[in-house]
């Protein structure tokens, strides 16, 4: 697959399938966290080395279009990237899985993988849009609950 994707990657919507990445991503991390046995897991590994393949090939180069005067800082800056978020994943899971157990940290890395999916599929120029939308919902919300919040106080008096 990585062969067939880097011989094609000039033809080919990089954000989108990388968008596709992401929410495959999303349902392998959803799948991993509502899994019961190991057999489950085996078949699903299909689903991770679709995710790999296009990140590995796809990425790489996407990062490599957004910088076409410097490919050897592109390349660098991804590699870099991908073994700094390694070393950091072993702590961070660690710490995750120790707060929230295995699948509250696989739910977590779907949640992550959902935002990739917003960043990839949504344009950039819509981003603030959505801010403003995410923070009128948000201060709604915390308005509901400071209503009931008062009136729950009201009546305890």
């Amino acid at each position: 697959m990585m062969l067939a994707l880097g011989a094609k990657s000039s033809k080919l919507h990089k954000p989108n399938w990388l968008a596709a990445c992401a929410a495959v991503h999303a349902a392998y991390f959803v799948g991993m966290s509502l899994a019961g046995n190991v057999h489950v897991l085996i078949p699903m590994q299909i689903l991770n080395a679709f995710v790999v393949a296009v990140t590995s090939c796809l990425g790489m180069t996407y990062v490599q279009d957004l910088m076409p005067h410097a490919p050897g800082r592109a390349t660098a800056l991804f590699f870099n990237a991908a073994r700094v978020g390694s070393i950091l994943s072993g702590v961070l899971s660690g710490l995750l899985v120790q707060a929230f157990s295995y699948r509250g940290t696989f739910l977590f890395c779907g949640l992550l993988a959902l935002a990739a999916l917003v960043l990839f599929a949504v344009p950039g120029y819509r981003y603030p849009l959505m801010w403003r939308a995410v923070r009128r919902f948000a201060s709604t919300q915390y308005g509901r609950l400071q209503a009931r919040r008062a009136l729950r106080g009201g009546r305890e008096l």
